[in-house]
């Protein structure tokens, strides 16, 4: 742990690392990006307050790789000044966080943070996500990318999920839910019928057990039978409506690499804000959660005990130390 977080400091060193005081257990990171951070933080409030999370926002100083870190701190005035202005706007909270690093690669940067703070969910900007596939494959939380269009405001009062029988709809789901219970948001659910008879009779089924596990009733589900060709078709036509509404997709069978191009094509031709979901499988599990369950137990046991601080001792010892801060960069 030690070990990481040292490597972590020197690859993407902070400028700022402010950490909530409070943490949660449901962390959320909001990917800092100028020209969506407000609509950014209304999504991570919403899930913030329906499930009592904390919220840090990150900001990376992308560095141009000629130049070392460690002397290009000055680089980073603006983003600090930009940061100081946030928290003016945001107010003080305890359970809220801000960093800003620097480094050569901004989806490394990102990973890390990820890493270090056991972030559940990353909230970002959906162009900064959708043609960064190794943050895609690599991110061990969830993450929602966020398209704004003009009517966002109005629209997070009404939320449409598309649901396919992926996993991401399950959080998208979850999300709504969050929705639903801190915006009082009306909800329903798009259905777009593709397999036999069988296949969607299981469907189904899973939609209503995880309808009853939210506790939702009197939930529209609306269902249409389609064709591969006429499925975007069918789906602009049915967000098409006088209503503005916020619309959640899943970000499809090959999310671990790319976005679905069906997702892609949907939010190119729609006018409406989306929600793209992506559920990682690993979102649940991090380094903090083995350690609270084992850690006592370990504790418990002084031979086990003794021997973990051994290791501990050893790891720290064999790490090389390098001759100067400039090495790590050189």
């Amino acid at each position: 742990m030690y070990t990481a977080k040292k490597e972590i400091e020197h690859y993407a060193p902070s400028i700022i690392n402010e950490i909530p005081q409070k943490r949660q257990n449901y962390r959320i990171l909001i990917n800092y990006n100028g020209k969506s951070i407000k609509n950014l933080v209304k999504i991570a409030n919403v899930i913030a307050n329906a499930r009592d999370a904390e919220i840090s926002y990150l900001n990376v100083v992308n560095v141009p790789i000629q130049l070392p870190l460690s002397s290009s701190r000055e680089i980073a005035d603006k983003e600090v000044h930009t940061l100081e202005n946030l928290k003016k706007e945001l107010g003080d909270s305890d359970s809220t966080g801000y960093l800003i690093r620097l480094s050569h690669d901004i989806t490394e940067a990102i990973l890390a943070t990820i890493e270090e703070q056991g972030t559940n969910l990353l909230v970002i900007d959906f162009d900064d996500l959708k043609n960064n596939r190794k943050l895609m494959s690599l991110a061990t939380c969830d993450i929602i990318g966020v398209v704004v269009r003009d009517n966002f405001d109005n629209e997070i009062s009404n939320v449409v999920v598309s649901y396919d029988r992926g996993r991401h709809c399950d959080l998208a789901l979850d999300v709504a839910d969050s929705f639903l219970k801190s915006q009082g948001s009306k909800i329903r659910i798009v259905r777009a019928t593709t397999g036999t008879p069988e296949k969607e009779l299981n469907i189904i089924n899973k939609i209503n057990e995880k309808m009853f596990d939210l506790g939702w009733q009197k939930i529209p589900l609306e269902r249409f039978d389609v064709r591969d060709d006429t499925l975007v078709p069918k789906l602009l036509q049915n967000f098409n409506t006088d209503k503005p509404e916020l619309i959640m997709v899943g970000a499809g069978k090959q999310s671990e690499q790319a976005f679905s191009p069906k997702t892609l094509e949907i939010i190119t031709k729609s006018k409406n804000s989306f929600l793209v979901i992506s559920n990682s499988r690993f979102s649940e599990i991090h380094a903090r959660y083995f350690w609270e369950k084992i850690g006592p137990r370990l504790k418990e046991n002084r031979y086990f005990y003794r021997i973990y601080l051994l290791i501990t001792k050893c790891a720290k010892y064999i790490q090389p130390k390098p001759k100067s801060f400039d090495d790590y960069y050189n």
